[in-house]
């Protein structure tokens, strides 16, 4: 057997969006941390290029920090897994 090595991002973007007043109708929009842990994960862009991508728009600065706080509350796990051949 072989030993594969994967890591897991995860982050509590529920919490964030709440903390933050992210809601429609109580249902909490975690579209913004989500990005910010997508980023994160990708690595394709760091802090300053999500102040400037989604700092635009109506609510911008706000939108910027929960992106922002998603980034930087994203935490990977690693682990192995056994593949038998």
């Amino acid at each position: 057997a072989s030993q594969l090595k994967r890591e897991i991002n995860f982050i509590d973007a529920t919490s964030i969006a709440l903390e933050a007043g992210l809601e429609i109708e109580g249902m909490p929009m975690v579209n913004i941390p989500l990005l910010g842990a997508v980023i994160r994960q990708s690595k394709v862009a760091g802090p300053r290029e999500i102040a400037e991508i989604v700092g635009k728009g109506r609510k911008g600065d706000d939108n910027a920090k929960v992106a922002l706080r998603g980034f930087e509350e994203t935490q990977a796990v690693s682990y192995e897994v056994s593949v038998s051949e």
